[in-house]
């Protein structure tokens, strides 16, 4: 089954870093030329195989909406470490928005642009989706995240609404 979620480094074009932690960075990159995606890649790898790794391990077994998509993953030519390929989230992490002050020249797109706050209409909405996200993840999944916190809750647009995804799942534990 994992040889189905494989993904040659080849296919991959990085563009520009987005983050990154003590246990990797993520990119902005293409796959295959066609798609916009995020590329999580993992600093000193120890997995030899997908199942080997955590993170990998609970993405194949969880899909919601308000979960970050997986993509698939691979290994690195260079040095053998690990990717994650992921939907690319394109108005970034909830932290970034919260922080964002008015006078700042790149402004977001989800502040008011007479104050300097997101919409309750829209905070609430970001609200009810990691309340949902965490549903799925204690109700239905039986796991819990461990890391929830604003840099791991990604915003995207869908119908011209701000939607909140949860990600980064190298803590989940499932019980």
């Amino acid at each position: 089954m994992s040889s189905a979620w494989q993904i040659d480094w080849d296919d991959i074009d990085l563009e520009k870093e987005l983050a990154h932690g003590s246990f990797g960075s993520v990119w902005l990159g293409n796959l295959n030329s066609k798609w916009e995606v995020a590329v999580k890649r993992v600093y000193d790898t120890k997995a030899k195989k997908f199942a080997d790794d955590a993170e990998i391990r609970f993405l194949l077994k969880a899909r919601h909406p308000r979960l970050v998509l997986f993509l698939g993953c691979g290994f690195e030519k260079d040095n053998g470490n690990l990717f994650i390929v992921l939907e690319f989230c394109e108005k970034g992490a909830l932290n970034d928005v919260l922080w964002q002050r008015k006078d700042s020249s790149s402004q977001s797109q989800l502040m008011n642009p007479d104050k300097d706050v997101v919409s309750w209409s829209t905070r609430l909405q970001i609200m009810c989706d990691v309340a949902e996200a965490m549903s799925y993840l204690h109700l239905i999944h039986n796991s819990i995240h461990r890391d929830l916190k604003s840099p791991n809750i990604l915003l995207v647009e869908r119908k011209e609404r701000i939607r909140a995804k949860v990600a980064d799942f190298g803590l989940t534990k499932i019980l």
